[in-house]
């Protein structure tokens, strides 16, 4: 659960407004994937469960990327990675994919991202499936898949991720079916049953130390002798890090804080499992934001949103704070307080972003200024 107050100005309600009632338009995703499944008789006949197994993935490969495409930028400039537990909510709402149509017999589907508000340029689920058409035409057809991959995923993290989903349904193998596929990028093609063990090749490959950095709280477990410490991820998981006796006064003035661990990082299939070489441990006090994702909608910002964030150590909460617009908010985790400020940024938009500026005065007309500033139209 996660919690949220405004107070003071600009945000004083008692300002004179006019209230009224924003009435969505929901349209239809403009990107398809067309799909086709089909088994030679001798393998025997298409059975549901390959379907939806072919399916779930699918739909889970549309997710991974939707999540590699708003991750937040770390101060190192890498994307930030959800280790483990469950994707946030948004994203399963915002690119959650449905029928256009469907016939069976060989299991023949159109394929679209839910209807939903539309925003300035594509929606999530869109660029999602814009992206997945891209990099099945690479896994398919380039000579340099690794490399082709890259450009389009370069954090070697999310690539591993999705591209293992991909090889999962990927046909070949135990997987007897062929898949015919088009989108966008990749005009209705038969996918290359050779390809398969390259891309679960590519995946695995990614399962080894790497040089990498994570974000939460420098937690209990704090032991100087055996020099380790428990870093309490974004969504409330803690896992074990290694650290050197250069660092024990750094470990020591930031325990109970925010901070952004850079270090040698035990990997599998792009899973965190622990920091077996703690190389550098910084504070953290602020975050940049790209878009604002809820559930309701999402808004992409002209320029990138700075939140200040830090721990309160006795509640054991996050802290969230954009005092530009005097948002404020908490959670007893990082993933909950940034999805409650992303709530609440969104409210606040509906209402004074979008309403009509004849109904508002004073500090109504400022905050719709700072909206105008910061939000695409």
């Amino acid at each position: 659960m996660g919690w949220s107050k405004r107070v003071g100005n600009p945000l004083d309600f008692s300002e004179k407004f006019i209230s009224f009632e924003i009435i969505p338009i929901f349209t239809m995703s403009e990107f398809k994937i067309k799909l086709q499944l089909k088994k030679d008789i001798r393998e025997g006949v298409l059975g549901i469960a390959e379907i939806a197994s072919v399916l779930q993935r699918l739909q889970d490969t549309i997710y991974n990327i939707a999540e590699f495409n708003i991750a937040e930028t770390t101060p190192d400039k890498k994307r930030s990675f959800r280790i483990t537990g469950k994707r946030p909510s948004y994203i399963e709402k915002r690119a959650k994919l449905t029928f256009n149509q469907c016939s069976i017999g060989s299991f023949d589907a159109e394929i679209i991202g839910e209807a939903q508000v539309p925003l300035v340029g594509k929606t999530m689920v869109d660029e999602a499936i814009d992206a997945f058409g891209n990099i099945t035409y690479i896994l398919n057809s380039a000579k340099e898949i690794e490399k082709e991959v890259k450009k389009i995923i370069p954090d070697s993290r999310h690539r591993s991720r999705i591209i293992r989903v991909m090889g999962e349904f990927w046909p070949g193998y135990e997987n007897k079916y062929n898949i015919f596929l088009e989108t966008a990028h990749f005009k209705h093609g038969t996918l290359n049953r050779e390809r398969k063990r390259t891309i679960q090749h590519i995946a695995k490959e990614e399962q080894l130390l790497e040089k990498e950095t994570a974000t939460g709280v420098l937690a209990g477990g704090h032991l100087i002798r055996e020099r380790k410490f428990e870093l309490e991820m974004t969504d409330g998981r803690k896992i074990q890090c290694q650290f050197k006796k250069e660092l024990d006064a750094t470990i020591d003035k930031l325990l109970r804080k925010p901070i952004v661990v850079e270090g040698v990082f035990t990997t599998q299939a792009g899973e965190l499992k622990k920091v077996a070489e703690v190389i550098s441990v910084k504070l953290l006090n602020n975050i940049s934001r790209k878009r604002i994702i809820t559930e309701k909608g999402e808004l992409k910002l002209k320029k990138e949103l700075r939140i200040e964030i830090s721990f309160d150590k006795d509640e054991g909460l996050w802290l969230f704070d954009y005092p530009e617009l005097n948002i404020f908010s908490y959670g007893k985790t990082y993933d909950e307080a940034i999805e409650v400020f992303q709530n609440d940024f969104y409210e606040l938009y509906e209402y004074y972003g979008l309403g009509d500026p004849k109904t508002m005065v004073g500090n109504a007309l400022k905050i719709r200024q700072i909206f105008n500033i910061l939000v695409e139209r």
